[in-house]
């Protein structure tokens, strides 16, 4: 399994983590979710 970090800055700063397996085709979500415990990046 891998973790994908994107930043998303519209009102607030937001860290969207996507865990998935690269190893099966297509590609599996595992689960995404918004990190609030990033304070600062």
């Amino acid at each position: 399994m891998l973790v994908d970090s994107t930043v998303w800055t519209d009102r607030y700063f937001r860290v969207f983590r996507v865990i998935y397996n690269e190893s099966v085709d297509p590609v599996a979500i595992a689960t995404a979710y918004f990190d609030d415990e990033v304070k600062d990046r």
